[in-house]
């Protein structure tokens, strides 16, 4: 069990996580977690291949990563703006959503044999997670359901029928969100929050600005250069185009994420030089493009052909 006592640990145990809970949630409308090898399939484990949920405001769809097919649909809504998806011991989808501005949560219920949803009034920013997906942990793990509510975060787990709320602290910030959630390598579960500062304060006569960060005041611009995310708009095609290349102009290291009709479907490794890259074959008829890194970026290209780009 990744939670002992059912609270965080008193001293602060960080780690990276785990693929694909890693990677920062950009895109609401899209979650990525690890599972087996099909739906409703555990005779392999839990730890075969990446999945993908996805929503375009009506109806909610689960599928491999990155094939992206076959999709299957779980279930149908109005304004769903949010989907988090974990899976259970059964390989049976659990999906968190935000439907009309209201916390939702989409699971099977043991007690009914089937898919119930139940609302969180006043919850924000839902996510779930099966906290340990090692097969040694398969009487012990839970998929833990978080969010924040009224200035605190909490999280409820399946062995309870996510009817027992738990306190996990403080949250000194009402345009926070949880933004990644998941086993770190450290074999702790992890949260990870973003907090927007609650004020801020420009000084003159010094040219610097600062927030408050808690009860803190702080000076924005001090400690290590956080890494900075451009993305462009979104290109539609009325074909499905399947650029081959890219290349970034600029400084480097940086990385290009990939988007395709709404969701993240490729992210190079570090780019070293301004030479054209491969790019994976997909074919969607929307396409953005995301350069993300510490450095200078000048531009972004891709193409079909490696000599378009030279």
């Amino acid at each position: 069990m990744a939670l002992p006592d059912d609270a965080l640990s008193t001293t602060a145990l960080q780690s990276a996580l785990l693929s694909p809970d890693n990677a920062e949630r950009e895109n609401l409308r899209a979650d990525y977690e690890r599972g087996g090898v099909a739906l409703n399939d555990p005779t392999q484990g839990l730890n075969v291949r990446d999945w993908i949920v996805t929503t375009d405001g009506a109806s909610v769809w689960v599928a491999p990563y990155p094939e992206g097919a076959p999709q299957t649909l779980m279930f149908t809504g109005s304004g769903i703006t949010e989907v988090s998806l974990a899976f259970d011991r059964n390989m049976q989808a659990t999906v968190a959503f935000v439907e009309q501005g209201q916390c939702k949560l989409w699971w099977y219920d043991t007690l009914t044999n089937d898919m119930v949803t139940t609302t969180y009034a006043g919850a924000m920013g839902p996510m779930v997670s099966l906290d340990d997906k090692r097969d040694i942990a398969n009487a012990t793990s839970d998929i833990v359901f978080a969010y924040l509510r009224a200035g605190n975060a909490y999280f409820r787990m399946q062995r309870d029928r996510y009817g027992v709320e738990y306190l996990l602290g403080p949250v000194f910030s009402s345009s926070g969100r949880i933004v990644q959630l998941g086993m770190g390598t450290n074999g702790r579960l992890q949260f990870k929050l973003k907090l927007m500062p609650s004020a801020t304060h420009s000084d003159l006569l010094t040219d610097a600005i600062y927030v408050l960060s808690g009860e803190q005041i702080l000076p924005m611009g001090e400690g290590a250069i956080d890494e900075a995310a451009w993305r462009s708009r979104t290109y539609q095609f009325d074909q499905q185009p399947s650029p081959g290349w890219g290349r970034v102009e600029g400084e480097y290291p940086v990385r290009v994420r990939v988007f395709g009709d709404g969701a993240m479907v490729y992210e190079t490794p570090d780019i070293l030089d301004g030479q054209p890259f491969r790019l994976p074959a997909h074919h969607y008829r929307e396409w953005a493009l995301e350069v993300r890194g510490t450095n200078r970026v000048i531009a972004v290209a891709v193409a079909n052909d490696r000599a378009e780009l030279l």
